[in-house]
């Protein structure tokens, strides 16, 4: 299976390969897959983002009971609930994402390498040697 480092940073390439394979809608595929990667990166840092901020919450709360202001420390336990249901709102759109683009990337064949000549079937291989006898087969036998 490719990986997505290697779509991102290969896309051409990748693109070639896929068109030399003669796979369908290989230039739609190759959209929806970078499509699908960024929206994955971009709810994984909104994520990320939200986590780290619920953190930061908990340590303030902790700190406001400590010196005694109950009421700033209620309304950052509130904060954090919000928090909480937005992390769980981005898991599950991560976690449908990234099924979305792994239904997608196994989909994708691996690409051929740089000297194999484009065709659409074995008759268009090049032969590039052959080495001792070719057994000849009775009639009938596959």
């Amino acid at each position: 299976m490719l990986q997505l480092n290697f779509i991102r940073e290969n896309t051409d390439a990748t693109l070639a390969g896929l068109q030399k394979r003669n796979f369908p809608n290989a230039e739609a595929v190759m959209q929806d897959v970078l499509q699908l990667d960024q929206q994955r990166r971009d709810t994984q840092r909104d994520l990320d983002d939200t986590l780290a901020q619920a953190k930061m919450l908990a340590n303030q709360i902790g700190q406001l009971m400590k010196t005694g202001q109950r009421e700033a420390a209620e309304a950052a336990k509130a904060e954090t609930a919000t928090l909480k249901t937005r992390s769980r709102e981005l898991e599950e759109t991560l976690r449908s994402t990234e099924e979305q683009l792994q239904a997608v990337l196994v989909q994708l064949p691996n690409l051929p390498h740089a000297s194999v000549p484009a065709g659409r079937s074995a008759e268009d291989n090049v032969v590039e040697r052959e080495v001792g006898e070719k057994p000849t087969l009775p009639e009938g036998a596959q």
